[in-house]
């Protein structure tokens, strides 16, 4: 719980959208989202290509992106620990099918349904029998608050003649405008982003023509979907890194089309921590996998809707994911 909360620590006043209307102050204190947190850090939470992004902001997709479904039918099986410890924090599996993607998050029990036609992803809590629709324009109208939380935060900060305050400030302005050290093995396909806060160390596959049938289309598909999860974990995870970091990551993945299998990421601010990922791919769907679609699309069918502001109180609350 204290790992990945650092950021609230550093900028107590940052909360998600809910909390701004709701006077401002923050309902309860941030739950441990370690799951869904590391998550986003590691393989879900990386963003689409440069073009959509300006200084962090994640902007909306043009339109013709948004309206193609996802190429591909493949799953993404996904294992994230913190370092010497053996029990995994998070398992999470990923499922390519019928132009969405489908995330199943143990052991918190829910399911995302990514679907670029529609624009919109559905949320579902399982345990709790409730579900939510989250549109693409809903979830940049969110980031955009969250990021101009951030800015009136450093704002705040500048000219102040503390070194802890001026310390913080520096860690703000990076994790706005992240700037990392990019170092790149061919031979190895490893990947390495390096700064004073924060450090990826990223193990693959090169996506190529020769390994994967229309690599082109499946990188493509990846990063749209990465994307929406840099989106989605922002407005779940308010107390956790910005999208901005997340972006800086997947930029280097596309330029060279690396899909990860490991990957390692050392916190080098607030509560020191370093966390790692194991990534497995498969090109083909089991018909476990075909249930669990199938499952899926049950639930959105038929579980009773609330909006995005009750499904995030259930959250806060700790009546939902832990």
């Amino acid at each position: 719980q204290k790992y990945l909360n650092s950021f609230h620590v550093f900028f107590p006043g940052t909360y998600s959208c809910y909390d701004m209307r709701q006077g401002g102050r923050l309902m309860s204190k941030p739950k441990s989202w370690l799951c869904l947190m590391v998550v986003a850090l590691v393989i879900l939470g990386f963003s689409i290509a440069s073009d959509t992004l300006s200084f962090g902001m994640l902007k909306a997709l043009p339109p013709s992106a948004g309206e193609s479904p996802l190429f591909g039918t493949f799953s993404i099986a996904t294992t994230v620990h913190v370092k010497k410890q053996d029990k995994p924090v998070t398992q999470t599996l990923s499922i390519f099918h019928g132009g969405k993607a489908y995330d199943f998050l143990q052991p918190a029990n829910e399911i995302a349904i990514f679907d670029p036609v529609k624009q919109q992803i559905t949320l579902i809590n399982a345990p709790k029998n409730k579900a939510c629709e989250v549109s693409f324009d809903e979830l940049n109208n969110w980031i955009t608050v969250s990021r101009n939380q951030l800015e009136n935060q450093l704002l705040q900060l500048s000219g102040q003649e503390d070194i802890r305050l001026q310390q913080r400030l520096k860690l703000g302005q990076f994790l706005l405008s992240p700037k990392f050290q990019v170092f790149y093995e061919s031979a190895q396909q490893r990947l390495k982003l390096a700064s004073p806060y924060l450090e990826y160390n990223i193990e693959g596959t090169k996506i190529t023509e020769q390994s994967v049938l229309h690599a082109s289309s499946v990188v493509q598909t990846l990063h749209r979907y990465w994307d929406l999860n840099a989106r989605l974990n922002r407005i779940i995870n308010p107390g956790g890194l910005p999208a901005s970091v997340r972006i800086k990551v997947n930029e280097a993945l596309s330029q060279h089309t690396l899909l990860p299998e490991q990957l390692t990421l050392q916190i080098r601010f607030g509560q020191p921590v370093i966390l790692q990922s194991l990534h497995r791919t498969q090109w083909n769907l089991t018909a476990s996998d075909l249930q669990q679609v199938k499952k899926a699309e049950r639930f959105r069918k038929t579980t009773p809707q609330i909006d995005l502001e009750q499904y995030l109180t259930l959250h806060a609350e700790g009546k939902s994911i832990p």
